[in-house]
């Protein structure tokens, strides 16, 4: 997939899930997406078109109407394509005010703006952010001496 294209995607997902929010929220979704895409050795244009993965594909008319609120999201998401992931590999988010049935099924790795960021449980594990605070199912922290106790 050319760059374009990549970037042309991205835009439009940001857009759609994150526009309105602060730009840290913003990079953290593009990051989501992108980390989807190389989890899954898909294309970003894949990713976003999957069924039952981003909601605005499937129920609202894809052309953006706010000119600013897309040049915000496009330059965003050139942050995150061509800056490091800080999101602690993120493949999933919501916003804060809703409870999804996947999220017990996930690890909330951080919270920017108006979402909460999750990583699966073995992508979690494969990796060592050092200043990561592994969080159970439920959202609540594991003591030290269980973190000790797993190395």
């Amino acid at each position: 997939m050319d760059f374009i294209s990549i970037l042309f995607w991205l835009t439009l997902n940001v857009y759609h899930e994150a526009r309105g929010e602060d730009q840290i929220d913003q990079i953290a979704v593009a990051h989501v997406t992108l980390n989807r895409a190389r989890k899954e050795n898909e294309t970003v244009k894949e990713v976003v078109l999957k069924p039952y993965q981003f909601s605005w594909v499937h129920t609202q008319p894809w052309m953006p109407k706010e000119l600013p609120a897309l040049i915000e999201c496009f330059q965003s998401s050139v942050i995150a394509i061509s800056g490091l992931d800080f999101t602690g590999g993120a493949t999933h988010y919501h916003e804060k005010r809703v409870k999804p049935y996947w999220a017990k099924s996930k690890y909330r790795v951080n919270t920017f703006g108006a979402h909460h960021f999750y990583t699966d449980i073995k992508l979690l594990k494969a990796t060592k952010f050092k200043r990561m605070v592994p969080l159970g199912p439920k959202g609540k922290k594991k003591s030290k001496e269980k973190m000790i106790a797993k190395k």
